[in-house]
């Protein structure tokens, strides 16, 4: 393996009195998304389809009290649901 030499160039933020930047914010945008899709495949059998974050209670039971009742049994578990923006909520994509 060759070796490698590792550069750091620093530039101060002109946006602040202090000249530093934030660092790592861009891991704080994924689990939001990733625990509304949890919370929607959990309840996919109730008919609950999450819209919006943060899943909070009060929204669940808001989403519970205002769904339409499904007839007969749960249908289980969707194939191909990967939660919000899923596969199932996206049109399908023709080739040209």
């Amino acid at each position: 393996m060759p070796p490698i030499e590792t550069v750091h160039m620093e530039f101060a933020s002109p946006r602040n009195p202090l000249g530093v930047k934030g660092l790592g914010e861009g891991g704080a945008i994924s689990p939001p998304a990733a625990i509304a899709g949890a919370v929607e495949d959990a309840l996919d059998p109730l008919g609950v389809r999450i819209t919006e974050v943060p899943v909070t209670a009060p929204r669940l039971f808001a989403l519970l009290r205002a769904r339409e009742p499904r007839r007969g049994r749960a249908s289980g578990r969707r194939r191909g649901r990967s939660g919000i923006g899923g596969s199932l909520h996206r049109p399908p994509v023709r080739a040209p």
